[in-house]
């Protein structure tokens, strides 16, 4: 099934949030949350109440309050936005076979 951020080139890290470990990707996911909030006006404001409170239909990114305003914020950004996220993760985020490896970090 095609998900909303396939068809662009900022899904290829989405999914690494998953395996990521939480102290490394908290400073990511924070920093985007910023951006949202900063150019994307009310997207996380206008889509708070939609927070799925069935903990068995969840997907692995609803577990995390962060996590999931990020994708919710993101799935309703335009492409400009979209377009600075996938910058900053292309920036701070080096992929290799299906890892990811903090750029710059000791």
């Amino acid at each position: 099934m095609k998900r909303w951020y396939d068809s662009h080139r900022v899904g290829k890290f989405l999914d690494i949030f998953k395996t990521m470990h939480k102290r490394d990707r908290d400073p990511l996911v924070n920093h985007i949350l910023e951006l949202i909030k900063v150019d994307g006006n009310a997207l996380i404001d206008a889509t708070v109440m939609e927070f799925p409170l069935d903990e068995i239909h969840r997907r692995w990114y609803d577990r995390d309050p962060s996590l999931w305003m990020m994708f919710h914020g993101l799935e309703r950004a335009d492409k400009a936005l979209l377009d600075t996220v996938a910058e900053y993760l292309e920036e701070k985020i080096q992929i290799t076979e299906d890892t990811a490896v903090l750029k710059n970090h000791h």
